[in-house]
C-alpha cells in the first residue's frame, strides 16, 4: 500500500470557518503538542469515527510531525477495501484536504491589520485527523506523492503565511475565557468536540 503524506493542520494562517467569511480561526504551533507526545491520534475518512480507523499512532500506522509551518502526516492505509479506496480517491484528487478534530484548552482573540477578527488556538486537545473532500482549512493536503514535492509545498505555505500581518506575541492578543464559560454555541456542534470541517 502506499504511504499518503500530507499537511494536516497549517499553523499561524487565519482561515474563514463560518459561511459569511467573518469569523477567523488559526492555530499556534505547539497547540496540538501534548496529544501528539501521547501517541494517541486516529486518522479516518471524513470524521466517521464509527467507521474503520486508516490508521494511528499507537501503533504507527499514523505517524506525525510537529513542524512550524503546519502538521505533517505520514499515513500507511491497511490493504483492505477501505484502504485501497481512500488511495484510489487520494491519486485522482477526490479526497485532496485534511481536517481535524479537536477539543480547545486555550485560546485568545485578535485583530488583524485588515480589521478582521481572529480567534487564536493556543492549546488543544488533538482527537483525529481525517482525509476530507472538502476541508474548512483549504491550506490542509494530502497526496501519495514523494517527499520532495510534499516539502516544496510545505515552504510555499509557509510563505503564503508570513505575507499575513499578525501579533507576533501574546500581549497583542486578548485571552478569552476557558470554553466553558463563552457561549457553547460555538462548542457544541458535535458533542464538546469542534471539527476544522465547515457546517
Amino acid at each position: 500500500m502506499k504511504t499518503l503524506k500530507g499537511t494536516a493542520a497549517v499553523y499561524s494562517d487565519p482561515t474563514a470557518i463560518d459561511v459569511a467569511g467573518t469569523i477567523y480561526e488559526e492555530i499556534d504551533f505547539g497547540a496540538f503538542r501534548d496529544s501528539i507526545n501521547e501517541q494517541r491520534v486516529i486518522a479516518y475518512l471524513q470524521h466517521d469515527s464509527r467507521g474503520q480507523p486508516l490508521g494511528r499512532q499507537s501503533n504507527n500506522t499514523l505517524r506525525l510531525n510537529d513542524q512550524p509551518a503546519g502538521l505533517r502526516f505520514e499515513l500507511d492505509p491497511a490493504d483492505t477495501s477501505l484502504g485501497r479506496d481512500v488511495t484510489e480517491l487520494v491519486r485522482r484528487r477526490d479526497l485532496a484536504g485534511m481536517s481535524f478534530g479537536f477539543i480547545p484548552q486555550r485560546e485568545s482573540v485578535y485583530k488583524a491589520a485588515d480589521g478582521r477578527t481572529v480567534f487564536v488556538i493556543e492549546k488543544a486537545i488533538l482527537l483525529e485527523v481525517s482525509l476530507v473532500a472538502s476541508p474548512a482549512y483549504p491550506q490542509t493536503n494530502v497526496t501519495g506523492r514523494d517527499a520532495w514535492d510534499a516539502e516544496a509545498e510545505l515552504l510555499r505555505l509557509d510563505a503564503q503565511r508570513l505575507a499575513w500581518s499578525r501579533p507576533r506575541s501574546g500581549a497583542e492578543r486578548t485571552q478569552l475565557p476557558t470554553p466553558r464559560q463563552r457561549s457553547a454555541k460555538r462548542y457544541l456542534t458535535a458533542p464538546l468536540v469542534r471539527c476544522a470541517l465547515a457546517a
